[in-house]
């Protein structure tokens, strides 16, 4: 599992040039129900939304270097309700719009942290092989309008929304056949936070190529407008599968195929293709799993894929949202849509027609468990699915954490329609062997 830093509290949309901006930090798992265990420091960063006015500069003194991030406090959750003046940011001036960013380390009494967790960072690494293993991942306010007008001020509602940024790296072909572990190049500093919160960016260099993320989250307790655990965790895995990051664990004897039906070497055989892809995602919540796969397939094959990324109706405006506002960070051939699937209605009624006269190659799905009662509609919805398309099987690929021990009863429903899931991987999250893993199943 993951922990999370949120704001129980969050900013206003509107703050004054001359108080403090009053925020309540919550450091919590994806549903918010379980605090974190472990202290926390908690830094916080202003970064300006409008460039067209810039800070004020010192007029008394030498100049100063700007901190990347400043100490905020030491949350415990002995005080986790407590409200916390942010400090305003420096030469903020009339009308300027800025974001807050909180990161979070283990605090100076955590013992056994090493060094480079206790450095503050603002930004996600799904790359990564201890994503989220020392440190609770961080959190970005929207825009806060600053001004002088107290009633303004008074009457501003608070922020409904907050963002993550995720980056991660890629690999070249050349650099990564070989099929050995690969060292991933170094990051570079400086503008990319800024860069990341103003607008999305992707940047290329000798050895990799940079993808860099921003999803949009709902502050409120609808699931499917938040991130979760498998999310991320799927997400992570694929890439650094693709890197060769992880090593590619053995199946046990007894439920080993045979070599020519490994299903990791499937699996990789199909994100590595050169033909054109049909991906569909079942409730895919805020979209990170098909934005990080159609980021991937634009870099390793930039084929006209076509990505169809589902949930109900009601998670469709903010997903749509994280499409187009990612929409740099994928090649123009790849159609990637948002649309709705209900699991208790017909699949192949509810495709669209283009995707209803051809196969499809991969079904991804991540924390789609949670909801024991609704399992006999995700069989039938895979089962829709698997057989489509007598001649060609898609590959089933599933990101999951354990909530309840009730959900691995799945396992068994979908074997009885002719789907056998074998685990493949994990990401081990925050302290490793103290919580839930993301297993990685493939079907």
């Amino acid at each position: 599992m993951f922990f999370y830093v949120s704001f129980l509290r969050p900013p206003p949309t509107r703050a004054s040039l001359h108080t403090p901006v009053l925020i309540t930090p919550q450091v919590a798992n994806d549903l918010r129900t379980e605090p974190c265990y472990v202290d926390q420091d908690i830094f916080y960063d202003w970064i300006l939304v409008d460039n067209k006015q810039p800070p004020a500069k010192k007029t008394v003194g030498p100049p100063t270097a700007r901190k990347a991030a400043t100490k905020l406090m030491t949350w415990k959750n002995a005080n986790a309700y407590k409200e916390i003046p942010v400090p305003l940011p420096y030469g903020v001036r009339e009308g300027q719009q800025w974001r807050l960013v909180l990161s979070a380390v283990p605090s100076s009494s955590s013992s056994g942290v090493p060094a480079f967790a206790r450095v503050p960072s603002s930004q996600i690494y799904l790359d990564e092989e201890a994503i989220g293993k020392w440190n609770p991942l961080p959190v970005s306010s929207m825009p806060v309008t600053f001004t002088g007008n107290a009633r303004t001020v008074k009457g501003a509602s608070k922020q409904e929304q907050i963002e993550r940024a995720y980056e991660f790296r890629i690999l070249t072909s050349e650099s990564s056949s070989t099929g050995e572990s690969v060292p991933m190049p170094s990051r570079s500093s400086g503008q990319e936070l800024v860069n990341q919160l103003k607008g999305l960016q992707v940047e290329d260099d000798s050895e990799s190529k940079v993808v860099r993320l921003v999803i949009r989250e709902q502050t409120s307790f609808d699931l499917d407008k938040k991130i979760w655990d498998s999310g991320i965790g799927l997400s992570a895995w694929i890439v650094q599968v693709l890197n060769n990051r992880f090593s590619e664990p053995k199946l046990p004897l007894e439920v080993r195929p045979p070599e020519k039906d490994d299903p990791l070497d499937r699996l990789k055989s199909i994100l590595i293709s050169s033909e054109p892809l049909k991906i569909l995602e079942l409730g895919a919540g805020t979209g990170i799993v098909a934005l990080a796969l159609a980021a991937l397939r634009s870099r390793i094959a930039d084929a006209p894929d076509s990505i169809l990324t589902t949930d109900l109706d009601s998670a469709i405006p903010l997903l749509q949202h994280n499409i187009d506002a990612n929409e740099s960070t994928r090649s123009s051939k790849i159609f990637l849509k948002a649309g709705v699937l209900d699991w208790d209605e017909k699949v192949s009624e509810q495709l669209p027609a283009s995707d209803r006269d051809s196969s499809i190659d991969l079904v991804v799905m991540a924390d789609v468990t949670y909801n024991t009662s609704s399992f006999p509609a995700l069989v039938q919805t895979l089962a829709d699915l698997r057989n489509m398309d007598p001649t060609k099987r898609p590959c089933f690929l599933m990101g999951y954490k354990e909530r309840e021990e009730a959900e691995r009863t799945l396992w068994d429903m979908v074997e009885a329609v002719g789907i056998k899931f074998v685990q493949v991987g994990s990401v081990l999250g925050y302290v490793p062997g103290e919580e839930a893993p993301i297993e990685i199943w493939i079907g």
